[in-house]
Protein backbone atom coordinates (compact mmCIF):
# COMPACT_ATOMS: atom_id res chain seq x y z
CA UNK A 1 0.00 0.00 0.00
CA UNK A 2 1.79 3.30 -1.13
CA UNK A 3 1.60 6.27 1.20
CA UNK A 4 -1.21 7.92 -0.45
CA UNK A 5 -3.35 4.77 -0.68
CA UNK A 6 -2.74 4.84 3.37
CA UNK A 7 -4.57 8.05 3.65
CA UNK A 8 -7.92 9.53 2.92
CA UNK A 9 -9.15 13.53 2.87
CA UNK A 10 -12.04 14.16 4.14
CA UNK A 11 -14.64 16.46 2.15
CA UNK A 12 -16.19 19.43 3.54
CA UNK A 13 -14.02 20.05 6.26
CA UNK A 14 -13.97 23.02 8.64
CA UNK A 15 -13.43 26.63 7.93
CA UNK A 16 -11.64 28.08 10.17
CA UNK A 17 -9.24 26.57 13.01
CA UNK A 18 -9.51 22.79 13.90
CA UNK A 19 -9.35 22.30 17.54
CA UNK A 20 -9.96 18.69 18.22
CA UNK A 21 -10.42 15.00 16.34
CA UNK A 22 -12.26 12.65 18.24
CA UNK A 23 -13.29 8.77 17.24
CA UNK A 24 -16.30 7.39 18.03
CA UNK A 25 -16.37 4.15 19.32
CA UNK A 26 -17.50 2.71 16.54
CA UNK A 27 -14.41 3.07 14.54
CA UNK A 28 -16.20 5.03 11.56
CA UNK A 29 -17.63 8.22 13.05
CA UNK A 30 -15.58 11.17 13.88
CA UNK A 31 -16.36 14.78 15.61
CA UNK A 32 -14.51 17.80 15.04
CA UNK A 33 -14.23 20.63 16.80
CA UNK A 34 -13.13 24.18 14.98
CA UNK A 35 -13.28 28.26 15.82
CA UNK A 36 -15.70 28.30 13.67
CA UNK A 37 -18.38 28.37 15.52
CA UNK A 38 -19.20 24.67 14.92
CA UNK A 39 -18.85 21.03 15.90
CA UNK A 40 -19.10 18.47 13.18
CA UNK A 41 -19.80 14.57 13.12
CA UNK A 42 -18.45 12.80 9.55
CA UNK A 43 -18.75 9.26 8.49
CA UNK A 44 -15.21 8.71 7.87
CA UNK A 45 -15.66 5.18 5.11
CA UNK A 46 -18.65 7.22 3.47
CA UNK A 47 -16.61 10.39 3.33
CA UNK A 48 -19.71 12.52 4.42
CA UNK A 49 -21.15 15.28 6.78
CA UNK A 50 -23.65 13.85 8.79
CA UNK A 51 -24.47 17.16 10.57
CA UNK A 52 -23.03 20.00 12.31
CA UNK A 53 -24.39 21.91 15.14
CA UNK A 54 -23.95 25.50 14.67
CA UNK A 55 -22.86 27.55 18.32
CA UNK A 56 -22.43 31.06 18.88
CA UNK A 57 -18.76 31.38 19.82
CA UNK A 58 -15.43 28.89 18.93
CA UNK A 59 -15.45 25.35 19.84
CA UNK A 60 -12.17 24.68 21.40
CA UNK A 61 -12.65 20.76 22.34
CA UNK A 62 -14.63 17.66 21.71
CA UNK A 63 -14.95 14.66 22.82
CA UNK A 64 -17.49 11.53 22.98
CA UNK A 65 -19.03 8.55 24.80
CA UNK A 66 -20.33 4.79 24.35
CA UNK A 67 -23.49 5.92 24.46
CA UNK A 68 -24.07 7.71 21.76
CA UNK A 69 -23.80 10.97 22.92
CA UNK A 70 -20.79 13.70 21.76
CA UNK A 71 -19.64 16.86 23.99
CA UNK A 72 -18.12 19.86 23.33
CA UNK A 73 -16.60 23.16 24.71
CA UNK A 74 -16.80 26.51 23.88
CA UNK A 75 -14.43 29.86 23.97
CA UNK A 76 -17.84 31.29 26.88
CA UNK A 77 -17.24 28.71 29.03
CA UNK A 78 -20.03 26.29 28.21
CA UNK A 79 -20.16 22.50 28.34
CA UNK A 80 -22.57 20.84 26.05
CA UNK A 81 -23.68 17.58 25.27
CA UNK A 82 -24.94 16.46 21.77
CA UNK A 83 -27.46 13.67 21.38
CA UNK A 84 -26.78 11.67 17.88
CA UNK A 85 -29.73 10.02 17.97
CA UNK A 86 -31.72 13.27 17.79
CA UNK A 87 -29.08 16.22 16.81
CA UNK A 88 -30.58 17.54 19.94
CA UNK A 89 -28.17 19.60 21.89
CA UNK A 90 -27.66 20.33 25.98
CA UNK A 91 -26.09 22.55 27.90
CA UNK A 92 -24.47 20.64 30.99
CA UNK A 93 -22.35 23.92 32.99
CA UNK A 94 -20.26 26.20 32.58
CA UNK A 95 -17.34 27.53 33.72
CA UNK A 96 -16.09 31.57 34.14
CA UNK A 97 -13.57 31.36 31.16
CA UNK A 98 -13.16 29.39 28.14
CA UNK A 99 -12.89 25.49 28.32
CA UNK A 100 -9.44 24.77 26.67
CA UNK A 101 -9.62 21.00 27.16
CA UNK A 102 -12.39 17.96 27.55
CA UNK A 103 -12.42 14.13 27.71
CA UNK A 104 -14.88 11.50 28.54
CA UNK A 105 -13.59 8.73 30.67
CA UNK A 106 -15.03 5.83 29.69
CA UNK A 107 -13.77 3.98 33.55
CA UNK A 108 -15.96 6.43 35.64
CA UNK A 109 -18.27 7.26 32.89
CA UNK A 110 -17.77 11.39 33.79
CA UNK A 111 -17.07 13.91 31.62
CA UNK A 112 -13.27 16.15 32.60
CA UNK A 113 -13.04 20.05 31.94
CA UNK A 114 -10.17 22.02 32.33
CA UNK A 115 -10.45 25.62 31.82
CA UNK A 116 -8.61 29.16 31.78
CA UNK A 117 -10.92 29.98 34.84
CA UNK A 118 -7.77 27.84 37.49
CA UNK A 119 -10.91 24.67 37.66
CA UNK A 120 -10.71 21.10 36.62
CA UNK A 121 -14.63 19.89 36.93
CA UNK A 122 -16.21 16.88 36.39
CA UNK A 123 -19.64 16.64 35.07
CA UNK A 124 -22.21 13.36 35.09
CA UNK A 125 -23.99 13.47 31.93
CA UNK A 126 -26.66 10.97 33.17
CA UNK A 127 -27.74 13.85 35.90
CA UNK A 128 -30.96 15.34 35.44
CA UNK A 129 -29.35 18.56 37.09
CA UNK A 130 -27.37 18.97 34.87
CA UNK A 131 -24.14 20.04 37.68
CA UNK A 132 -20.80 19.26 38.24
CA UNK A 133 -20.22 16.61 40.60
CA UNK A 134 -16.65 18.02 41.43
CA UNK A 135 -14.91 21.29 41.36
CA UNK A 136 -11.32 21.69 42.09
CA UNK A 137 -8.90 24.95 41.95
CA UNK A 138 -5.79 24.71 40.43
CA UNK A 139 -2.92 26.93 40.28
CA UNK A 140 -3.07 28.35 36.71
CA UNK A 141 -4.99 28.33 33.63
CA UNK A 142 -5.63 24.90 32.17
CA UNK A 143 -3.32 24.42 28.90
CA UNK A 144 -3.92 20.49 29.07
CA UNK A 145 -5.55 17.59 30.07
CA UNK A 146 -6.06 13.85 29.97
CA UNK A 147 -7.94 11.47 31.63
CA UNK A 148 -7.75 8.03 31.92
CA UNK A 149 -9.72 5.61 34.51
CA UNK A 150 -9.14 7.01 37.74
CA UNK A 151 -6.36 9.55 36.81
CA UNK A 152 -6.58 13.36 35.65
CA UNK A 153 -2.72 14.33 34.48
CA UNK A 154 -3.46 18.76 34.59
CA UNK A 155 -0.87 20.84 32.72
CA UNK A 156 -1.40 24.65 34.18
CA UNK A 157 -0.02 27.38 32.72
CA UNK A 158 2.23 28.23 36.02
CA UNK A 159 4.17 25.76 34.42
CA UNK A 160 3.33 23.10 37.30
CA UNK A 161 1.70 19.65 36.06
CA UNK A 162 -1.17 17.60 38.64
CA UNK A 163 -2.50 14.13 38.80
CA UNK A 164 -5.52 13.50 40.32
CA UNK A 165 -7.17 10.63 41.56
CA UNK A 166 -10.73 11.32 39.98
CA UNK A 167 -12.68 9.59 42.43
CA UNK A 168 -11.43 12.39 45.22
CA UNK A 169 -10.53 15.97 43.80
CA UNK A 170 -9.52 17.48 47.08
CA UNK A 171 -6.35 17.53 46.45
CA UNK A 172 -3.53 16.12 43.82
CA UNK A 173 -2.00 12.94 43.69
CA UNK A 174 1.62 14.53 42.60
CA UNK A 175 2.41 17.47 42.14
CA UNK A 176 5.45 18.33 39.99
CA UNK A 177 7.54 20.92 37.73
CA UNK A 178 7.01 20.65 34.03
CA UNK A 179 10.26 18.86 32.38
CA UNK A 180 9.69 21.06 29.60
CA UNK A 181 11.30 25.12 30.16
CA UNK A 182 8.44 26.52 27.70
CA UNK A 183 4.64 26.62 27.64
CA UNK A 184 3.13 22.91 27.68
CA UNK A 185 0.08 22.05 24.59
CA UNK A 186 -0.54 18.33 25.20
CA UNK A 187 -0.64 15.25 27.39
CA UNK A 188 -1.41 12.13 27.15
CA UNK A 189 -1.84 9.37 30.26
CA UNK A 190 -0.30 5.53 29.33
CA UNK A 191 -2.56 3.00 28.97
CA UNK A 192 -0.42 1.31 32.09
CA UNK A 193 -1.55 4.56 33.91
CA UNK A 194 2.41 4.03 34.67
CA UNK A 195 3.08 7.76 33.35
CA UNK A 196 2.04 10.37 30.88
CA UNK A 197 3.39 11.95 28.18
CA UNK A 198 3.37 16.28 28.10
CA UNK A 199 4.88 17.91 24.74
CA UNK A 200 5.35 21.62 24.08
CA UNK A 201 6.48 24.61 22.36
CA UNK A 202 9.95 23.89 22.01
CA UNK A 203 9.81 20.98 19.94
CA UNK A 204 10.17 18.21 22.78
CA UNK A 205 8.73 15.41 24.69
CA UNK A 206 9.04 14.78 28.25
CA UNK A 207 7.77 10.97 29.29
CA UNK A 208 7.32 11.17 32.97
CA UNK A 209 6.51 8.20 35.57
CA UNK A 210 4.77 8.71 38.46
CA UNK A 211 6.91 7.81 42.13
CA UNK A 212 8.73 4.74 41.81
CA UNK A 213 6.67 2.87 44.75
CA UNK A 214 6.04 4.50 47.91
CA UNK A 215 8.64 7.59 48.77
CA UNK A 216 10.27 6.30 45.91
CA UNK A 217 12.12 8.64 42.94
CA UNK A 218 11.10 9.44 39.16
CA UNK A 219 14.34 7.70 38.32
CA UNK A 220 12.79 6.79 34.63
CA UNK A 221 12.35 9.99 33.64
CA UNK A 222 13.29 11.52 30.43
CA UNK A 223 12.92 13.86 27.32
CA UNK A 224 13.69 13.89 23.84
CA UNK A 225 13.64 16.41 21.01
CA UNK A 226 11.35 16.09 18.04
CA UNK A 227 9.69 17.97 15.46
CA UNK A 228 13.00 19.87 14.85
CA UNK A 229 13.92 20.53 11.44
CA UNK A 230 17.49 21.13 10.51
CA UNK A 231 19.56 22.85 7.79
CA UNK A 232 23.32 23.39 7.70
CA UNK A 233 23.46 26.29 10.28
CA UNK A 234 20.41 26.51 12.50
CA UNK A 235 17.68 24.00 13.74
CA UNK A 236 13.63 24.77 13.43
CA UNK A 237 12.12 24.43 16.72
CA UNK A 238 8.29 23.75 16.29
CA UNK A 239 5.44 23.13 19.09
CA UNK A 240 3.94 19.87 19.64
CA UNK A 241 0.29 20.10 19.66
CA UNK A 242 -0.78 16.79 19.73
CA UNK A 243 -0.46 13.68 21.79
CA UNK A 244 -2.65 10.69 21.58
CA UNK A 245 -1.75 6.63 22.70
CA UNK A 246 -2.53 3.94 20.65
CA UNK A 247 -5.32 1.99 21.95
CA UNK A 248 -3.91 -1.48 21.68
CA UNK A 249 -0.39 -1.27 21.74
CA UNK A 250 0.62 1.36 24.06
CA UNK A 251 2.63 3.80 21.57
CA UNK A 252 1.84 7.19 20.84
CA UNK A 253 1.73 9.63 18.00
CA UNK A 254 2.62 13.41 17.76
CA UNK A 255 1.74 15.76 15.39
CA UNK A 256 3.64 19.53 15.45
CA UNK A 257 3.74 22.61 13.92
CA UNK A 258 5.95 20.90 11.40
CA UNK A 259 3.19 19.25 9.48
CA UNK A 260 4.47 15.50 10.48
CA UNK A 261 3.39 13.07 12.58
CA UNK A 262 5.38 10.81 14.60
CA UNK A 263 4.57 7.60 16.53
CA UNK A 264 6.81 6.40 18.84
CA UNK A 265 7.78 3.48 21.44
CA UNK A 266 8.14 5.22 24.25
CA UNK A 267 9.22 2.16 26.46
CA UNK A 268 12.29 1.58 24.32
CA UNK A 269 12.73 5.16 22.98
CA UNK A 270 12.56 4.52 19.44
CA UNK A 271 10.14 6.23 16.53
CA UNK A 272 8.06 3.79 14.77
CA UNK A 273 6.82 5.55 12.25
CA UNK A 274 6.72 9.33 10.26
CA UNK A 275 4.46 10.76 8.05
CA UNK A 276 5.35 14.27 6.62
CA UNK A 277 4.03 16.41 4.01
CA UNK A 278 1.27 17.18 5.46
CA UNK A 279 0.14 21.14 4.89
CA UNK A 280 0.54 22.83 7.91
CA UNK A 281 0.31 22.37 11.38
CA UNK A 282 -1.10 19.23 13.25
CA UNK A 283 -3.08 20.53 15.35
CA UNK A 284 -4.79 17.39 16.64
CA UNK A 285 -4.90 13.75 16.34
CA UNK A 286 -7.05 10.75 17.41
CA UNK A 287 -6.42 6.99 16.69
CA UNK A 288 -9.36 4.65 16.30
CA UNK A 289 -10.75 2.50 18.94
CA UNK A 290 -9.59 -0.17 17.11
CA UNK A 291 -6.18 0.88 16.42
CA UNK A 292 -6.67 0.72 12.81
CA UNK A 293 -6.94 4.30 11.86
CA UNK A 294 -5.66 7.90 12.71
CA UNK A 295 -7.23 11.06 12.35
CA UNK A 296 -4.80 13.91 11.63
CA UNK A 297 -6.15 17.45 11.81
CA UNK A 298 -4.03 19.57 9.38
CA UNK A 299 -4.47 23.48 10.66
CA UNK A 300 -2.85 26.23 10.99
CA UNK A 301 -2.09 27.36 14.97
CA UNK A 302 -0.92 30.46 14.27
CA UNK A 303 2.84 29.85 15.44
CA UNK A 304 4.35 32.24 12.96
CA UNK A 305 1.01 35.02 13.30
CA UNK A 306 -1.06 36.10 10.73
CA UNK A 307 0.57 34.94 7.25
CA UNK A 308 -0.98 33.24 4.34
CA UNK A 309 -1.37 29.41 5.08
CA UNK A 310 -3.10 25.93 3.55
CA UNK A 311 -6.41 25.51 4.06
CA UNK A 312 -8.26 23.33 6.92
CA UNK A 313 -8.09 19.79 6.13
CA UNK A 314 -8.96 16.17 7.73
CA UNK A 315 -6.71 13.38 6.79
CA UNK A 316 -7.49 9.31 7.70
CA UNK A 317 -4.39 7.45 7.68
CA UNK A 318 -4.67 3.25 7.51
CA UNK A 319 -2.41 2.59 9.44
CA UNK A 320 0.16 -0.92 9.21
CA UNK A 321 0.80 -3.26 12.30
CA UNK A 322 4.44 -1.94 12.12
CA UNK A 323 3.41 1.64 12.03
CA UNK A 324 2.48 1.01 15.91
CA UNK A 325 3.00 -2.15 17.51
CA UNK A 326 6.21 -2.18 19.82
CA UNK A 327 9.15 -4.19 18.65
CA UNK A 328 10.54 -6.74 21.36
CA UNK A 329 14.40 -6.00 21.59
CA UNK A 330 16.24 -8.45 22.64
Amino acid sequence: MTQAEQTQTIANPPDDGITTVNYLCDNTHLFVSSWDDKLRLYNCPNNTLVHSWEETCPVLSCSSDEFGNGYSSLANGDVKLYDISTQNSFTLGKHDAAVKFLKFNFGTRLLVSGSWDGTVRQWDPRNPDRKSVSTTSVPGKVFALDSLKDKIVVCLSSGRIQTYDGRNMLSPLFDTESPLKMQMRAVGIFLSLEGYVVGGTEGKVGVEYFLDGQGGTRTRNYQFRCHRVKTADQEEVHPVNAIDFHPIHGTFATGGCDGVVNIWDGENRKRLAHFQDFPTSISSLSFSPNGQFLAIASSYTWEKGDIEHPKDQIFIRTLLEADTKRKIIA
